[in-house]
């Protein structure tokens, strides 16, 4: 008995060993939404093939729809790359708060564009799908060329805390010459 109990306890001791070892140094659910899924809550790629498909209804050019298709895919990408930089700690987290805010509401908007295209499908005068589409299409690409930091502070580090100013000496009473020194 004492040897099967040695057997058991040392049965589940790897078994605890290897699931412990799974979760802290398996695979993670990481930043990439294309490392997962193609969507980013929203078949990207659908939604280029939905404008396609009623370019002619809403009046949107084959540039347009190009356009569009890269900037979903400049979209996917700089979502994918903030998150990185944030792990990597290349950028702060009240930056990457911001950045991503902002492309949650573009995310937001590409719902409601995606939405306007399926009832663009259906309605005799899309004139209305038509206003809907093009103000976020405008959006998006507003939001792409502003790096989507739209609203985010920036800041600056000076590294050294100290700098002098160069030209500007102060003399004390023993007539010493001496830099001025400014705290930031």
């Amino acid at each position: 008995m004492n040897k099967n109990l040695v057997l058991i306890t040392i049965t589940i001791g790897v078994l605890v060993a290897i699931g412990l070892t799974v979760y802290f140094f398996g695979p993670q659910r990481d930043c990439a939404s294309s490392g997962w899924k193609n969507t980013l809550g929203v078949d990207l790629e659908a939604q280029v093939h939905d404008v396609d498909a009623v370019k002619g209804k809403l009046g949107i050019t084959d540039a347009q729809v190009r356009e569009y298709d890269t900037l979903l895919k400049d979209y996917a990408l700089k979502y994918d790359t903030g998150c990185q930089d944030f792990r990597a700690q290349r950028i702060s987290q009240a930056e990457y708060t911001c950045r991503r805010q902002n492309m949650d509401r573009i995310l937001d908007e590409l719902r409601q564009f995606s939405e306007a295209i399926q009832a663009a499908k259906t309605v005799a005068d899309p004139t209305t799908q038509k206003q809907v589409v093009l103000k976020i299409f405008d959006d998006l690409r507003a939001s792409s060329q502003a790096q989507y930091r739209t609203g985010c502070a920036s800041a600056v580090d000076i590294n050294p805390p100290y700098f002098y100013w160069s030209g500007s000496r102060t003399v004390n009473s023993n007539n010493e010459s001496r830099e001025q020194r400014c705290h930031v």
